[in-house]
């Protein structure tokens, strides 16, 4: 059983998924709608929505991102987003 802190220190690599989950890559099934999430972590990212494989580029001077609806739950439950 993994602690909360592995998958939080998932992110601090420039590019990354969301912890726990595996990307399915693009075509991973159709498109459910956007959602605006904030970026909340340090310095700026790459970040792999863990459903949909679509990469999300991140910073604090651009904190809001719209994600796939299928990435956002997995996304905010990794500490460094919330809800916009």
């Amino acid at each position: 059983m993994g602690c909360c802190g592995e998958g939080r220190a998932a992110l601090h690599n420039s590019n990354v998924a969301a912890p726990g989950m595996s990307g399915k890559g693009p075509g991973g099934g159709s498109a459910t709608g956007a959602v605006s999430l904030r970026w909340l972590g340090p310095g700026a990212r790459t970040v792999i929505g863990p459903e949909s494989g679509r990469r999300y580029a991140v910073s604090g001077a651009r904190p809001m991102v719209s994600v796939d609806r299928r990435d956002a739950a997995a996304l905010v439950a990794t500490g460094f987003f919330a809800h916009g």
